[in-house]
Order: structure tokens, then sequence, then C-alpha cells
């Protein structure tokens, strides 16, 4: 489909050679040496993941869709706001939506799909409640940031929205709704 060639820069059959290119310039410039083969991780419509090994552990390769550019100056935003809320980023290409980060230990769902157990979210949900509080009190540098509005008041227009873009919504393609979903 050529809206997902349009979407998904990593379905190009280059894309990892200069993804690949660019995170060992990038760990070069910190002194970091790639340890071994830099492989996919994941791979969604949204965003690609590389995993690198390194002479400093494992380091992470973000690739968000175009379709949302914000990302990765909100990231670097982030970090600098509230570094204990996120990984260390090693370095940021807000023109192509790319993130080097190093790595931040085990993921939450992955450890709730293991043990189907939520209580790993205990500890994590009061430093997420400050850090949305204190992102309220931002509100005109998010803005400047061009994030997406997403208050309350305007969710039930996003929602009717989201529901006729088709295409969005992948209608009995790979990782989208069914018909009958639909």
């Amino acid at each position: 489909m050529a809206m997902q060639e349009d979407v998904t820069p990593w379905a190009r059959p280059d894309w990892f050679q200069e993804a690949s290119a660019w995170v060992r310039a990038e760990l070069g410039h910190h002194g970091i040496t790639v340890h071994g083969p830099i492989r996919v991780s994941r791979s969604m419509p949204w965003s690609a993941v590389l995993s690198v090994p390194t002479s400093e552990g494992q380091v992470y390769f973000k690739a968000v869709s175009p379709l949302d550019p914000h990302e990765p100056p909100l990231l670097e935003a982030l970090a600098r706001w509230r570094p204990n809320c996120l990984p260390q980023f090693l370095s940021v290409n807000s023109e192509r939506g790319w993130v080097l980060m190093r790595d931040g230990g085990l993921m939450l769902r992955d450890t709730i799909r293991s043990t189907r157990d939520i209580r790993s979210w205990m500890p994590v949900l009061p430093r997420y409640a400050e850090l949305q509080m204190d992102m309220g009190m931002r509100v005109p540098e998010l803005l400047a940031l061009v994030v997406p509005v997403r208050r309350l008041s305007v969710l039930p227009s996003l929602y009717e929205s989201l529901l006729t873009d088709v295409a969005v919504l992948r209608i009995d393609q790979p990782l989208g709704l069914t018909s009958a979903q639909y």
C-alpha cells in the first residue's frame, strides 16, 4: 500500500543501512563502539526500534513515523525537564525522527506479560502523575514543540475523526481492524 511506504520509512530497502550508519557515527561521537550485529527489535507502522550491542551496554535506536514529527523534540525536552523519567539520550535527529538512547531497563509491558501482575506499575504511577502535573504547567512550551492537542474537550471530535479515517484504521490489513470490527 502506498500510504504505508510514505508513513514507514523503515520499509525502504536502504533504510536499515542508512539508520545503522547514523547509529555507528553517533556512537563514535560518544566514544562508543558497536560490539555485534544491529538488530530490528520492533517494527510497527508508527515506529521502528533497533537494538545495538555496544562497548557500554545495550543501546536503542528509535525511528518514529513522519506522522509523529513532534516525538523526538518532545523526548529531548522531557529529558531536559525530567531526566529521572527517561533513559539517557545520546543523539536526537528531529528532522529524520531518529533517537538514540541508552538502555532504560525492563519494559513494564514485558514484566506484566510474564508475571500477569500489574503491581509493577505501583512505583511508576506516582512519578507518572508528577510528570503529567509538571507538563500541565508547560503547555505553552509543549504547544511550541507542535505536540498534538489532546485535551479532554477535543477528544470526542478526534475520536469521530479517527473512525472515519479508514486508512489509519488499516481495515483488513496487518495490524489493523477487521471489517467486522470496524
